[in-house]
């Protein structure tokens, strides 16, 4: 599954965001039965962040094979960005979340 999240100017929040998916995805990986287990992927879509929003992405992606990231010349707004990301996936499942602390990973399990 891959999970799309648009981003604006989000330096403060993707600390947060970044522990959560981890832990998401250390989670996942640790389901005892194969039909059980979820192999996340990540898309980052950033829509033209004034902040230091695509270099914490970087970060991030960089020592990860699960995560990826889409850079937007300027902001186009979440819909623009959440399409470009969309339109950049193979066929298979996502889902979209905010970057803005709302996500939990106990909800990604519900997905």
């Amino acid at each position: 599954m891959t999970i799309l999240i648009p981003c604006y100017n989000e330096e403060e929040s993707l600390p947060m965001l970044f522990a959560r998916l981890t832990t998401l995805s250390e989670n996942a990986q640790l389901a005892p039965d194969d039909d059980d287990r979820i192999d996340y992927r990540f898309l980052f879509v950033d829509d033209g962040s004034k902040d230091s929003t695509r270099d914490e992405i970087r970060e991030f992606a960089s020592n990860r094979f699960d995560t990826g990231f889409i850079f937007l010349s300027r902001n186009f707004g979440k819909e623009h960005a959440m399409l470009a990301g969309i339109q950049l996936l193979a066929l298979g499942v996502s889902a979209n979340i905010s970057a803005a602390r709302s996500f939990r990973p106990r909800t990604g399990r519900a997905i």
